[in-house]
């Protein structure tokens, strides 16, 4: 860890018992016990390290390998660390929660963000290889759960599953099987 730099910006400032935390766009003041920033900031830490870790094994372009501890309005996903340890998978758009997870650990919430990331992936995979007459989400779904495979067992079995639920809902319409 020593001797690389992260371009993430500070989360919280602490001076004795009490903290100046930012949020979107206010700072704060609360009286917080000494060790739970201490917690935040190792928690927030360690989800960057495997971020960048599972990253590097699926060959997430440069651009993508940020994650966002604060909302950006635009949609893009973030986490959301609370004072009582809870970890949340957050997209907000224009100011309105589109979506909010409460995830049980940091590879679940890694699970969720690279969902998307492997999602975008897998698109810009199909778009560039798609071939006639074969629909254009059979190649995705494909190129998603390859990409889920080779960051966790575990996240290309809990994909496929949700690939089938997508598909029972709304099947290909390629004529193939």
């Amino acid at each position: 860890m020593f001797g690389e730099v992260y371009a993430f910006p500070p989360v919280a400032i602490t001076c004795a018992n009490w903290s100046i935390q930012k949020r979107r766009g206010s700072n704060r003041r609360r009286m917080k016990l000494p060790g739970q920033w201490v917690n935040s900031m190792s928690k927030r830490a360690e989800i960057e390290n495997r971020f960048l870790e599972v990253a590097h094994e699926i060959g997430v372009p440069t651009g993508k390998t940020i994650v966002q501890f604060q909302g950006d309005g635009m949609a893009t996903p973030y986490v959301d660390l609370k004072d009582s340890d809870e970890i949340y998978y957050v997209v907000e758009e224009g100011g309105v929660e589109l979506e909010r997870v409460k995830c049980s650990s940091i590879d679940n919430v890694l699970y969720f963000l690279f969902s998307d990331i492997t999602h975008d992936m897998a698109s810009n995979y199909a778009a560039t290889h798609g071939k006639p007459g074969t629909e254009f989400r059979r190649l995705m779904f494909q190129e998603q759960l390859r990409l889920s495979g080779l960051a966790s067992k575990e996240w290309r079995l809990e994909r496929e599953l949700e690939i089938k639920e997508i598909l029972r809902k709304a099947p290909y319409n390629d004529g193939m099987f």
